[in-house]
């Protein structure tokens, strides 16, 4: 694998192996960064839908804070408050739901829209019997102060009378309907349903006493006791009333308190699942991070290595070359088979190689033929030099000869005077003999001079 790669990246120009390297870094670096980039996406993602539902827990809490509110204030201040909250949960959830992907938790946020609208139902329904209640809390006091005032006109009446027992009657009528009235404001205001029996036990004593009151009391006093009684039949049926009222506000109460607690629970589950989701996606989004920037380190070592090698390998090559061809080694040749630059400096090198040892082997050829040349001149040389040494002594030779004739010549002149001429003469002859030998003996010295200087030469040259 390679082999193949490194045979195809010596192929291509050192421009475009640099370009390659670069920008795998820069395609790696692309790829650290859109893989940082799409974890922190999700992760922004995800705590925008855990702001969501944060926001939707905290209405939540402001949703029960309203119904409490309106419980405490009977309802003073309406609906409204507590319908807007749950239009604006209901709202909340549907939009949350569009955000969320997971099955699971779109389930819950199903939950929780049920949740609203079962809570939206029991809040009506408390609606109504905060209404109803409200009513029949007015139909008590109505009721109650016209039953108290029929009977405190009989009261009046009777005190102008003289019957202390009929007015010790009605002052007991008028005891017990005050102690109903105590007994009702105690159940209504409390509200407890331990409170209710009492309630109606004492207005069911008052109606008791008041039922055979008209029989023992003048017929004067009758409609107005008629009316007392009638006033304390509805106040009874308002007591019930407000029983009903309060009992069917206890079950919307119940209910939407069950609702609340289910909208609670399910916001915390919602919660809780996309915290665990999004530290899911936080870890995830950390391995593909971590295993992105190794990938990236082992790649970009390896075409680090690579391209590196690619560059360095036949530059040191290339400079072993040099260094041999430098030291004078030129008997090996360098193995291209790679077409970049180095590739081209490699051809060039080993062109050039060649070149040189072509060319020492003419010069070493040259030198060669000139070294036996000179040899053979040489010997030539001293053969001459020993011709020419030898002549000189002969001539030498002659000079001596010459000289002592010359002597002899004188001598005979002395002698003979009939000899003069002839001696005369042979002088003459002898002395133009002399020049003729000194100048060939000189011309023999030049051409000694020269050959000696001549062999000199050669064998500065060639030895």
């Amino acid at each position: 694998m390679y082999g193949w790669l490194a045979k195809n990246l010596g192929n291509l120009s050192v421009s475009l192996k640099l370009g390659i390297g670069f920008g795998l870094v820069l395609l790696l670096t692309l790829l650290i960064t859109a893989t940082g980039w799409t974890g922190l996406a999700g992760v922004i993602d995800r705590g925008d839908k855990l702001g969501n539902i944060s926001t939707l827990y905290a209405m939540t809490k402001d949703l029960r804070i309203a119904r409490l509110n309106y419980e405490m204030l009977h309802g003073e201040q309406g609906p409204d408050a507590v319908n807007g909250m749950l239009q604006q949960l209901d709202e909340g959830l549907r939009a949350a739901r569009q955000q969320l992907q997971q099955p699971e938790s779109i389930a819950m946020v199903e939950q929780q829209l049920d949740a609203v609208a079962e809570y939206h139902r029991a809040f009506n329904d408390m609606t109504r019997a905060t209404a109803a209640r409200e009513a029949a809390r007015s139909q008590l006091g109505a009721s109650a102060d016209n039953a108290a005032a029929r009977v405190a006109e009989v009261e009046k009446s009777l005190l102008q009378g003289d019957s202390v027992t009929q007015f010790n009657n009605v002052i007991e009528l008028s005891r017990l309907i005050q102690q109903a009235r105590f007994q009702v404001r105690g159940y209504t205001y409390s509200g407890k349903p331990e409170a209710k029996q009492p309630a109606l036990d004492a207005i069911d004593n008052a109606l008791n006493n008041l039922t055979g009151l008209p029989s023992r009391l003048p017929d004067q006093h009758i409609a107005n006791l008629q009316q007392a009684s009638d006033s304390l039949k509805a106040y009874r049926a308002a007591v019930s009333a407000f029983s009903d009222a309060e009992e069917a506000s206890a079950a919307a109460l119940k209910r939407m308190a069950a609702q609340g607690d289910r909208l609670m629970n399910l916001s915390k589950q919602l919660t809780t699942a996309q915290t665990a989701k999004r530290d899911s996606e936080a870890g995830q989004a950390k391995s593909t991070l971590l295993i992105a920037t190794l990938l990236a380190l082992v790649f970009g070592m390896v075409a680090a290595w690579a391209i590196t090698r690619q560059i360095i390998q036949p530059l040191q090559q290339t400079l072993k070359a040099a260094e041999r061809v430098a030291s004078g080694d030129l008997s090996q040749d360098l193995a291209v088979d790679r077409r970049d630059e180095m590739g081209q400096l490699q051809r060039a090198m080993q062109r050039m190689t060649l070149g040189l040892r072509e060319l020492i082997g003419g010069i070493s050829d040259g030198v060669t033929q000139i070294a036996s040349a000179a040899e053979q001149l040489s010997a030539v040389t001293e053969q001459t030099s020993a011709g020419v040494n030898s002549q000189k002594v002969e001539t030498d030779q002659v000079a001596t000869a010459m000289n002592e004739m010359a002597a002899t010549v004188q001598e005979v002149a002395r002698n003979a005077e009939e000899a003069s001429e002839a001696a005369v003469a042979a002088d003459q002859q002898a002395r133009e003999g002399d020049r003729v030998v000194n100048e060939a003996i000189a011309q023999i010295e030049r051409l000694a001079s020269e050959v000696c200087g001549f062999r000199s030469t050669v064998t500065g040259r060639f030895g």
